[in-house]
């Protein structure tokens, strides 16, 4: 039992490594800025299938310029589509006030015996809903990967990675 579980962790990792990749790779529109951008995410279920937590966030590749910030984050749940059976929006807004919102869509990668869930999702900016400080001038072409597991009380842990296109 305890191989098979190590298995399959260590097949998970290399996944989420090969897609962290790919999301790194991304090229965004000619006429902005590609910085990367990654982070962790801890939040809780609450009423309704929505979610609440915490984000750590480093905006930019060079250690030493890098931004990094705490923000706060809600997910409010919308209906599955026939390729994705996870949907939200998520909002941050974080400790100077910057704000965005985020369309994720996403699937649940595995089921464990323990109540253990794994997904993976896929972010996009809403850039028609409110950007404010570090990123008011996000852009179309800004995509992150998010890998996470939720337990059987609620608490989801996520980990992500991607590039965030600025406009000038």
């Amino acid at each position: 039992m305890q191989k098979t579980k190590t298995f399959l962790i260590g097949t998970a990792l290399l996944a989420v490594s090969a897609m962290a990749t790919q999301a790194v790779a991304q090229i965004c529109p000619v006429g902005t800025q590609q910085l990367g951008v990654k982070g962790k995410i801890f939040n809780n279920v609450t009423a309704g299938g929505r979610t609440l937590g915490v984000v750590s966030l480093v905006l930019g590749d060079d250690r030493h310029n890098a931004v990094k910030t705490k923000c706060g984050i809600v997910g409010d749940p919308l209906p599955p589509e026939p390729s994705f059976a996870l949907r939200f929006t998520h909002t941050i807004v974080c400790e100077d006030h910057s704000q965005v919102s985020f369309d994720t869509r996403g699937n649940v990668t595995n089921a464990f015996p323990t109540g253990l869930l794994s997904f993976e999702e896929f972010s996009t900016p809403i850039l028609t809903l409110p950007k404010t400080g570090l990123f008011a001038n996000i852009a179309d072409g800004t995509a992150l990967t998010i890998v996470g597991t939720l337990n059987s009380v609620g608490e989801v842990d996520m980990t992500f990675e991607g590039n965030a296109c600025f406009l000038p």
